[in-house]
């Protein structure tokens, strides 16, 4: 947003009480974001304590004590059916969704997972985001089939990253976790591709408790946030992002789709492998 970005939050709530008057004042569009609702709850609902059940130590489930309830999955299941509807109706075709903090027990003493959890011990931390991403990969599933029913999904992208990723070690005795702007995936869906893709290499960081970091990939170094940007513009056929034209995009057009560039698909290293 540049100069001026504290008014991004004050810009948002704008177009949230826009979005809500529409909502509010169209019966039929309410009903349907009420049904679009329900069906995202039933599926983190049901794909919950379907994980749940493939857990047989009963202690873990005891100590961490995660609570669907309270899991704060209904700020997700309500993006996504809010995204559903604005694009059915032809409102809006942008959206960010940010995931929510995870509140995992019954009282507010209880751990939270918020993204930033550098004195969480890793071992929780990774149990804890496990689910939040089971439950986000669940709704992006019922997301596609959203947008091949609406014949848009050949010309739609869904992005899940961050900013960075994390490498065990701070707080807590060392065993919470620290920030890692090369140690990070991102998954892209989109009909843009006609079949799966995985891209990337590994390099072995050794000092840092065998964390695996991005490696050096053909043509392009280590992966940085730029390529990314990049890819998107490639992707969706917009104009690269100004200032970062430098950055390659690690997709290329293969007629009405796009493939990963010829130098990723190289017969992966024995970092990667590993």
């Amino acid at each position: 947003w540049g100069p001026g970005t504290e008014a991004v939050p004050k810009m948002s709530g704008l177009i949230f009480e826009r979005v809500k008057t529409i909502i509010e004042n169209n019966p039929g569009m309410k009903n349907e974001f009420l049904a679009s609702y329900d069906k995202y709850s039933k599926i983190v609902r049901r794909n919950f304590e379907t994980q749940f059940s493939l857990i047989s130590d009963k202690n873990i489930q005891g100590v961490n004590g995660i609570d669907a309830t309270k899991a704060h999955f209904g700020h997700m299941t309500s993006s996504f059916a809010l995204v559903e509807i604005l694009i059915k109706y032809g409102i809006c075709n942008t959206f960010v969704i940010n995931s929510p903090s995870i509140n995992t027990g019954q009282s507010s003493n209880d751990h939270r997972w918020s993204h930033d959890e550098h004195n969480a011990r890793t071992n929780l931390s990774i149990l804890g985001t496990s689910y939040n991403y089971i439950q986000m990969t669940a709704l992006i599933r019922e997301m596609r089939s959203f947008l091949q029913s609406e014949g848009v999904f050949h010309k739609s992208l869904i992005e899940l990253s961050a900013e960075f990723g994390r490498w065990p070690g701070g707080g807590d005795g060392g065993m919470g976790s620290q920030h890692d702007r090369y140690n990070k995936s991102i998954l892209m869906v989109s009909g843009k591709f006609n079949r799966p893709w995985i891209v990337g290499n590994i390099g072995h960081v050794s000092n840092r408790y065998s964390c695996g970091e991005g490696g050096v990939n053909p043509g392009f170094g280590t992966f940085l946030q730029e390529h990314v940007h990049n890819t998107i513009a490639k992707i969706l056929d917009v104009p690269r992002i100004q200032g970062i034209e430098a950055f390659a995009s690690l997709v290329e057009k293969n007629g009405s789709f796009v493939k990963p560039v010829a130098a990723l698909l190289n017969p992966m290293t024995e970092n990667s492998r590993t």
